[in-house]
């Protein structure tokens, strides 16, 4: 199956809306990061080591800094980030920049590669739930990426992908992978290659009927 065979206009309109919402002119979309020093569990909530607040329509940095963990350093965390725990000492604590951090994100459609793993360590370290104000609008590009593609692992259609390969995918080159700021850039370039090579393709296709 082709992501092709089911073109109709509708498909075609969609995706030129969805690129407008986040490229166009009032878009008030962003793409969010995080690194942490692990994976969530019920019992166990790592803390984020760096966070960045990318608009997506520029690409212009909203916000990006290292943070001081509440917790040592995993050396598993510094082989696959880099970052060191002597990078880490006298930064913020992510609480020390909640207000800053939620005054960003206030209204804001909130694009995110795993938005669920990103949403739940950020809600965590803010000490924040569904209740709270304001408002965390998550979007996951990883499963919007998947699903307008039809990606296949294995021959089989998934909504999950690594960044990396959509990455190689879409001919986008990594500039540092497992870094927040360079995972929101090239997201976000990888959001942009693909909405543009299946409206590309898609009138390629109406132009023939």
């Amino acid at each position: 199956m082709s992501f092709l065979d089911g073109f109709n206009s509708t498909t075609l309109k969609n995706l030129k809306n969805k690129f407008d919402r986040l490229f166009g002119p009032n878009s008030n979309a962003v793409f969010l990061d995080t690194e942490t020093t692990g994976i969530p569990r019920k019992d166990y909530m790592p803390s984020v080591i760096e966070l960045s607040i990318v608009r997506i329509s520029d690409r212009e940095v909203l916000y990006s800094s290292l943070l001081s963990p509440s917790e040592e350093l995993p050396e598993r965390i510094t082989d696959l980030t880099g970052i060191t725990k002597e990078m880490l000492e006298g930064k913020p604590n992510i609480l020390d920049e909640k207000d800053k951090i939620l005054s960003i994100l206030d209204g804001k459609e909130i694009y995110a590669w795993n938005a669920s793993f990103d949403e739940k360590v950020l809600r965590g370290n803010l000490e924040i739930d569904n209740e709270d104000s304001p408002i965390l609008n998550f979007v996951c590009a990883m499963k919007m990426y998947c699903i307008d593609t039809l990606y296949k692992k294995k021959g089989v259609l998934t909504n999950r992908t690594k960044l990396d390969l959509a990455c190689k995918r879409e001919k986008i080159k990594r500039s540092e992978a497992h870094r927040s700021l360079a995972d929101c850039l090239d997201s976000i370039s990888v959001m942009e290659a693909y909405l543009k090579r299946l409206t590309k393709s898609y009138e390629a296709k109406k132009a023939l009927e």
